[in-house]
């Protein structure tokens, strides 16, 4: 298996996390880059390779990971409680459920109303209905009575 051929391999899997892929070859064809590229390379360099320069496309590499990483965050929290949007939530409550029945074990999942709450926006103003929120995704053992 050749590099373009191990590129492409690794795009198509569903991994959790993008993967940064930089093609260092000794040809020096333009060719060679657009075809690395279409492969699914992110970066190409060629040899010899020059440190400094290896070292800025690395942290190239390391800025655009990062800002994929805040990215997908954003994609998949909520902004205001930082709890998993619909998508994630009913992604992993689908491994969950399997998982609970292939080793027989319970599963329980907490639904919450927050009741009279357009009364705290009413009286105390939005701020602290979104306070009231967020405290609500939190920790919620922290705040219920368990057994009790």
């Amino acid at each position: 298996m050749d590099g373009l051929e191990l590129c492409r391999l690794v795009r198509q899997l569903d991994l959790p996390d993008y993967v940064y892929i930089v093609f260092v070859t000794g040809r020096h064809q333009k060719d060679e880059l657009v075809s690395a590229m279409d492969a699914g390379a992110d970066d190409f360099l060629s040899n010899p390779i020059h440190k400094h320069e290896f070292l800025a496309r690395l942290s190239a590499g390391r800025r655009i990971l990062q800002l994929q990483s805040w990215l997908s965050r954003l994609a998949s929290h909520d902004a205001l409680t930082g709890l998993l949007v619909r998508r994630p939530f009913n992604e992993i409550m689908e491994r969950e459920w399997h998982r609970a029945q292939r080793y027989r074990l319970p599963l329980f999942v907490l639904m919450i109303d927050v009741d009279f709450f357009k009364q705290v926006n009413d009286t105390h103003g939005d701020p602290a209905g979104d306070e009231v929120i967020r405290s609500c995704g939190r920790k919620p053992i922290d705040w219920i009575s368990v057994g009790n």
